[in-house]
């Protein structure tokens, strides 16, 4: 299995993409637009891969399991029906609790852009127990292309019971408990992390026939 390397230890990771989300504002699923000349979760499942990941997961929605099928390297787990609009914390929620590794590489499946280079440098940073998370200069973190500890899933989980579904407290909590740590993300990279939301996000040439 592939392995980050601290100190001379090898780690096994796993990489999860998250692909359950509702894709209201582009009006389509998002994953199934191409960049490239891939569809934007085959290009995750394969950076995450070239990345040294190990298993794949993919989180979908159980109202929309078309995508399953189509996955030849990479294992779908299906978000729980509830609670409803919860966000992206569901999809987290369920790689963490599914993943077999101690570290799960996460990112969301609408980020095109990201490149090796990110999670390397994520990775690097990374312990046993310990995940990795970029921070903008004006002190946003960046939740979902980051590296979590499956441990994570305590905190991550009670916060779904207690209907505190956003993200960055979730990131403070864990830079505070010590099972993250951060690094400021350098200027030149920030365009990496342009994501598709909407159909303006995506260049002319990548919008499919309606």
């Amino acid at each position: 299995m592939a392995s980050t390397v601290l100190g001379g230890r090898p780690r096994p990771f796993a990489g999860a993409v998250l692909a359950g989300g509702r894709s209201r504002r582009m009006g389509r699923d998002k994953a199934t637009l191409s960049f490239a000349g891939e569809t934007l979760l085959e290009r995750q499942i394969r950076n995450l891969q070239e990345a040294g990941a190990g298993e794949i997961l993919v989180s979908l929605n159980r109202e929309r399991p078309q995508a399953a099928p189509h996955l030849r390297s990479a294992r779908a787990v299906w978000d729980p029906a509830i609670p409803t609009d919860a966000g992206p914390i569901i999809g987290l929620a369920t790689v963490l609790t599914e993943a077999d590794a101690d570290l799960v590489a996460v990112v969301a499946v609408d980020l095109p852009r990201l490149r090796l280079c990110w999670w390397r440098n994520l990775r690097d940073l990374t312990s046993p127990g310990c995940g990795a998370v970029g921070r903008r200069s004006d002190g946003w973190f960046e939740p979902l292309a980051a590296i979590y500890p499956k441990g994570a899933v305590r905190e991550v989980t009670a916060r779904i019971r207690e209907s505190t579904f956003a993200l960055q407290p979730l990131i403070r909590a864990g830079l505070r408990q010590g099972w993250l740590r951060s690094w400021t993300i350098p200027p030149a990279w920030c365009s990496q992390l342009a994501n598709w939301n909407q159909p303006v996000d995506v260049p002319e040439n990548q919008l499919p026939n309606q």
